[in-house]
């Protein structure tokens, strides 16, 4: 299991997304990838691994359970689509 935080650059808080926007914000593009019933916020299925996003003041924490091998992609990925549905800068780190 992995964990990262997507949060803002200028105060390092969370960024915000309409309910409404979530599958379109939090799956990757270019991924295949689905919306999933579960805990948090937000889960995705990706190459078989799960992805909870929970809404939290620092950020969105994100949980990967599992090994994807491509992490860090996914991260960037949806770090940007964040960013844009935001109207902000915003950044991922790993816990």
């Amino acid at each position: 299991m992995r964990e990262f935080l997507i949060r803002t650059v200028a105060d390092h808080g969370w960024p915000a997304i309409r309910a409404d926007r979530m599958a379109s914000v939090l799956l990757a593009e270019g991924w295949a990838s689905e919306p999933i019933d579960g805990e948090g916020d937000f889960r995705a299925r990706v190459e078989g691994i799960e992805i909870a996003y929970s809404g939290e003041e620092v950020g969105w924490q994100v949980v990967v359970d599992g090994d994807l091998p491509r992490a860090e992609d996914w991260m960037a990925q949806v770090t940007e689509q964040v960013a844009v549905a935001a109207g902000e800068a915003c950044e991922w780190l790993e816990f």
